[in-house]
């Protein structure tokens, strides 16, 4: 797969990496995160490190090129290591490239800088970034340009989130609604939605929030996944609001949706799987940040039931059931498979930010649990989000 101006082509997985020469690289990253969304395995860190090894054995004796570059973001963004991608393609980008080859690059380095919340400059090269598209590309081929939501965070913490609405609201008008754009189309608006979330003007966002349902409806059948992507940033507005009650109802509906949906998928593919497991974890994330820790733990155990891959299901199913259960057994198990589910290095300070763990801090086990992960863990340079996306 290569990028072809819509915002599901700038980070595949290795499996979709077109990559040809580099076999023995791929292949490794391919095994490992095979092993990483197969249920009660534990993935193998040494494939990434040897992965990493021989990356670097090439980029220090060859000049990079495409497939080295693609396999430097597969590589390192999992390791959150932001200012080595930036490094690389910095170099990469100094050689004549196509079109959407320059378009990825230039992509990827602002979102490492996100990353980094280098917020000023991440502002100043979206606008380049954007510019630069408008003059080249179909409209709805600029889309990715701006519809990142950690890219745009950065714009609201520069003071300068209505510039960021103002670009959103002028770039829709300019795109004809169509099946090819609907997707880049709804992750814009998703974004417009949280930034005025986090922004604290919830109420201006309802408005969008309706704009998402009806692009919902643009398809209404074979549409699932839209569908329960809107229900969580509804649960998202809900909790914003206070509306407590309606939120625990969009839960429910949307529950219900989902295991009609697996029932009706005896025998789910591994892209089906990736599907409800992404919904699942994106529901069941909306709830516990809404302190709804009773509707997100089904939500949770279901993503992981279907091979989820980064360490916040664990993690936040752990703090949902110790809230709840004070089951520190399970809740143990939990923090330990996240931590085989980490590359970063981040795990064990992450874990200990979670409020809803504070009262097992003092705990032994607790403790020593924390102590081998932080063991375990990857002892590398680093720096939001989410292996940044599932």
């Amino acid at each position: 797969m290569r990028f072809n101006g819509t915002t599901d082509s700038l980070l595949p997985r290795a499996e979709d990496l077109d990559i040809h020469r580099e076999r023995e690289i791929v292949d490794l990253l391919i095994r490992y995160e095979q092993q990483l969304e197969t249920p009660k395995q534990v993935a193998d860190h040494t494939l990434l490190e040897y992965a990493q090894h021989l990356l670097e054995d090439r980029l220090a004796i060859q000049k990079v090129d495409e497939e080295l570059a693609h396999l430097t973001v597969a590589i390192y963004y999992p390791l959150h290591q932001w200012r080595q991608v930036r490094q690389v393609l910095s170099q990469y980008r100094k050689q004549p490239l196509s079109l959407y080859e320059e378009g990825w690059a230039r992509w990827c380095e602002i979102d490492c800088l996100a990353m980094e919340r280098q917020y000023g400059t991440v502002v100043k090269l979206q606008q380049d970034l954007l510019q630069w598209a408008m003059q080249l590309l179909p409209a709805d081929q600029c889309l990715f340009a701006m519809n990142d939501s950690s890219q745009a965070l950065c714009w609201l913490m520069t003071g300068q989130q209505k510039e960021w609405l103002t670009i959103f609201e002028n770039l829709m008008c300019h795109v004809t609604p169509a099946a090819a754009n609907r997707e880049d189309r709804f992750v814009y608006l998703r974004t417009a939605v949280y930034l005025l979330v986090r922004g604290g003007q919830s109420q201006e966002a309802s408005p969008l929030l309706e704009r998402l349902y009806q692009l919902v409806q643009e398809e209404p059948h074979g549409n699932e996944d839209m569908c329960i992507e809107t229900y969580a940033l509804h649960i998202k507005v809900a909790s914003s609001l206070g509306e407590t009650e309606q939120l625990r109802q969009v839960a429910t509906k949307a529950w219900q949706q989902i295991q009609e949906w697996i029932t009706t998928s005896k025998q789910p593919t591994l892209h089906h799987k990736r599907q409800l497991r992404r919904l699942c974890h994106n529901m069941a994330a909306s709830l516990y940040q809404a302190h709804q820790y009773d509707l997100a733990i089904p939500l949770f155990e279901q993503a992981i039931d279907y091979g989820f891959l980064p360490p916040h299901a664990y993690m936040w199913l752990a703090a949902s059931l110790w809230i709840t259960t004070r089951d520190k057994r399970r809740v143990l198990t939990l923090i330990e498979q996240a931590g085989e589910h980490d590359a970063s290095g981040e795990l064990p300070q992450k874990i200990v930010e979670l409020p809803e763990l504070h009262d097992l801090l003092e705990d032994t086990q607790f403790q020593d649990t924390l102590h081998v992960l932080s063991k375990t863990c990857r002892g590398l340079p680093l720096t939001h989000r989410t292996g940044k996306r599932e």
